[in-house]
């Protein structure tokens, strides 16, 4: 049986869950893509002229989704080797701390847009 069994299921169970994250952010940018693609189309038919920063959201939360998964795999790694040496080890926080402030930055403007 492999010592610390639970650390590394628990740590496997994280892994797939930054992979969850990173679908769901990718998913949400195509979304976000499809519908500036879908409001480009009606637009010109009201005779409506806007600019549309939503396909550079969209792009970027694909392009955010996609860069996620092989920093999980990376941070999938350092974990297994922390978890299989005796030492204590401090493990940083800075990937979920800079994907939350950009998704709540991210929120927070589709917010704003949609209301103005």
């Amino acid at each position: 049986m492999r010592p610390n069994l639970r650390d590394h299921l628990a740590n496997e169970r994280t892994f797939l869950a930054w992979l969850r994250t990173s679908v769901a952010i990718i998913a949400f940018g195509f979304v976000v893509e499809r519908f500036s693609l879908f409001l480009k189309y009606l637009v010109p038919s009201a005779g409506i002229a806007i600019s549309n920063p939503r396909t550079a959201i969209g792009s970027g939360l694909i392009w955010l989704g996609t860069l996620l998964i092989p920093l999980s795999l990376w941070r999938y790694f350092v974990e297994e080797r922390h978890i299989d040496q005796l030492s204590a080890s401090r493990s940083t926080t800075w990937p979920m701390m800079a994907l939350a402030i950009v998704l709540a930055a991210i929120g927070i403007y589709l917010a704003v847009a949609v209301i103005g």
